[in-house]
């Protein structure tokens, strides 16, 4: 028996770990519009998953709500969108800049320029132009930490796994604090990915997993100005000690 035939991509779907905000990102950056009619809720559940539509993306976007599925995600770069040349890279580049969003440097790919876009889990979107950039390839920017795939423990980077538990009734507003600690360090230069995690079966204990161009910008983090105000404000919400764990490949 031959191979059926399929008629292309239906719509592709990426993990997220937070549906609102991940709306709002892919809203602003590409001008992805929400499609009521495919918002997957059953009648006895809440929302799990929305369609989204994007110009000249040419199928659906679906964002469906997975933290673990996103978190084991973060590095990768699973959409990469064609731009034409690298005029249109560094247009791309002044308009992330206008709205506030982290982008890299214009960088040299396999055979053409690309942008990289983190999304709000560090999921990398990529802008890939479709001409060649026609330079030699020792010139390709393989161990760029924006181009390098994988959660942890890519080549060059530092990564390091923390547990922290909240004294009896703090739970929620030391979540509230810690996902906002996240969204700044998201800013840091270096960073390469900050996730959140509340340990199932364990609601006063989280999980942060968290990941940093370079040791120097992991061994840093601490003097941010970020971190400060969030110890400042989250110190009596702190029963004993955060624990954190540096983590060293293996494979």
């Amino acid at each position: 028996m031959s191979i059926p035939a399929y008629a292309g991509i239906h719509h592709i779907q990426l993990p997220v770990s937070d549906l609102d905000r991940s709306i709002a990102w892919y809203g602003e950056v590409l001008g992805a519009r929400r499609r009521d009619k495919v918002d997957h809720k059953p009648s006895d559940a809440p929302l799990f998953a929305v369609g989204l539509e994007a110009p000249g993306l040419g199928v659906g976007l679906e964002l469906r709500l997975n933290p673990t599925a996103a978190a084991g995600m973060a590095g990768c770069g699973p959409l990469a969108l064609g731009v034409d040349d690298r005029a249109d890279l560094e247009t791309w580049a002044e308009y992330l800049d206008t709205i506030g969003v982290e982008h890299s440097p214009v960088l040299v790919g396999i055979v053409g320029w690309v942008l990289v876009v983190p999304d709000p889990d560090g999921l990398k979107l990529r802008f890939y132009t479709k001409v060649d950039h026609g330079l030699d390839p020792s010139q390709i920017e393989y161990h760029s930490p924006w181009l390098e795939n994988g959660p942890f423990g890519r080549s060059g980077t530092a990564a390091a796994v923390g547990s922290i538990t909240a004294v009896p009734g703090g739970a929620d507003e030391l979540e509230s604090l810690l996902v906002s600690l996240a969204e700044v360090a998201r800013k840091e230069p270096g960073n390469l990915g900050y996730h959140v995690h509340r340990v199932a079966g364990e609601p006063d204990k989280f999980v942060i997993y968290e990941e940093w161009a370079d040791p120097s910008a992991l061994d840093n983090r601490e003097d941010a100005p970020g971190f400060s105000a969030f110890m400042e404000k989250a110190g009596p919400l702190i029963a004993g000690e955060p624990h954190v764990v540096p983590l060293v490949r293996e494979d």
